[in-house]
């Protein structure tokens, strides 16, 4: 018989103070390095392209919205100058 407790969810004692405890719990940040027109997943591990209407350049980390009066068209738009005028 081992002398480590579990709970009723399985988890054993260490795991149960540590899910009460955030400030024990160890983090690391994860940085994905995304190409152009994508910024990275909300789970950090992925790139995800940018919506339409925002663009990303080489090292950007977010994407960008289009100036006013512009918008790009298409999902993964990777400059600026993907930007064009609204049509009126």
């Amino acid at each position: 018989m081992s002398s480590t407790s579990t709970s009723r969810l399985g988890l054993t004692a260490s795991a149960l103070i540590l899910l009460a405890s955030p400030a024990l719990a160890v983090t690391t940040a994860v940085t994905t390095q995304c190409s152009p027109g994508t910024t990275a997943a909300p789970d950090g591990l992925s790139c995800v392209p940018c919506p339409a209407g925002t663009f990303a350049g080489a090292g950007d980390d977010t994407c960008n919205p289009c100036p006013p009066g512009t918008v790009s068209l298409l999902a993964g738009s990777t400059g600026i100058d993907n930007c064009t005028p609204c049509s009126t």
